[in-house]
């Protein structure tokens, strides 16, 4: 199911901005029902949650493929030993 871009809850309003504490997208009327949370507009929540997760997912699947580079270097490593030892 695609996400919506208009408001559920009153029909035809945008979805514009965003509730950080309930993580839920809100139009201009549903605000008021978020008394006290954080409300971000989207390109705020682009900046400040977005794309520091994407960067951190980014830093941690980098440091996971290196990992994975040194273990297939050990193991060739291995292998060579392996090869040379039963010639």
């Amino acid at each position: 199911m695609e996400p919506s871009s208009t408001c559920q809850i009153h029909p035809g309003q945008p979805l514009m901005l965003f509730c950080y504490q309930d993580k839920a997208s809100l139009c201009l009327k549903c605000v008021k029902n978020h008394g006290g949370h954080q409300i971000l507009d989207f390109e705020d929540v682009c900046k400040q949650v977005i794309t520091p997760n994407l960067k951190h997912q980014r830093e941690a699947h980098a440091l996971r493929v290196e990992s994975i580079n040194n273990d297939i270097n050990e193991i060739q490593g291995l292998m060579e030993q392996v090869t040379h030892a039963s010639d």
